[in-house]
């Protein structure tokens, strides 16, 4: 009798094709990443069953719900990772010869949330294709890349400016700094139009296009109670991605199972 591996592999390749400003530093790692599965594959008219499967999240009890469920390497709040598999990993310019990859557990929810699909968080230093001076006139790279977008407090959308330092704002906009120009984007993982992860499956996650920053710091990055709904399309781009939060969609990528 042979058994192969029953985790899920991941690997992120960095290939622009459409770009509105450059990352540089590209990196990622696993979030939401189950503590058990089965020992045999668990699967119901083609959906996947984990052990958390149909457990609820009650309101207001999210953190409780992931500390029993999930590994705690996986949080996205967890800064120094004690397991490797959950530590940055660089992304390759080579999407057919990417060997920093990861290993991931086996998930499924009855009701997909943005907090407890595995996601691909990737982490950047991201750097505009224009900068601007608080007066709005051309502006130069700050020395350290840092710079500072304008968000509207009642969409919570950006404007599309960059600015090298503080701009002035109005009643419902609020400065955003990001400094050294750090940015987040997820991604949520996808078999068979469903935002499940299945063993001996290689997710291979090519980014191949740059809209704009994304997160400016990890509390933006997800609503962990909020519902994954799929995309009408294969393709993930930002007019495609239209179920998805907005900070996924500042980015576009293919996904080769």
């Amino acid at each position: 009798m042979s058994i192969g591996k029953a985790f899920a592999k991941v690997s992120v390749a960095y290939i622009p094709e459409i770009t509105n400003g450059t990352l540089e530093n590209v990196e990622y790692r696993i979030i939401n990443d189950p503590k058990h599965m089965y020992l045999v594959p668990n699967k119901f008219k083609g959906q996947v069953h984990t052990p958390h499967y149909d457990k609820p999240v009650e309101p207001g009890k999210f953190n409780e719900y992931f500390d029993e469920y999930f590994n705690e390497n996986s949080h996205i709040k967890k800064t120094f990772p004690d397991s490797i598999n959950f530590s940055w990993r660089p992304a390759t310019v080579d999407k057919e010869k990417n060997k920093a990859f990861a290993y991931c557990m086996e998930n499924g929810n009855k009701t997909p949330l943005q907090g407890n699909s595995t996601m691909v968080l990737v982490k950047a230093k991201y750097k505009p294709a224009q900068w601007l001076n608080p007066d709005d006139s051309v502006g130069n790279e700050t020395l350290d890349g840092t710079f500072w977008r304008i968000r509207n407090t009642t969409t919570g959308t950006y404007s599309s400016g960059y600015y090298t330092a503080e701009p002035i704002v109005g009643s419902t906009q609020e400065a955003i700094v990001y400094p050294e120009g750090i940015t987040y984007y997820p991604i949520w993982l996808e078999t068979n139009n469903k935002y499940t992860v299945e063993r001996n499956h290689y997710y291979k996650i090519a980014i191949t296009e740059v809209l704009s920053a994304g997160a400016p710091d990890l509390d933006s990055v997800m609503s962990p109670e909020s519902p994954l709904e799929y995309p009408s399309t294969e393709t993930r781009t930002a007019v495609s991605g239209t179920n998805l939060p907005e900070v996924a969609k500042c980015i576009g990528w293919k996904q080769k199972n």
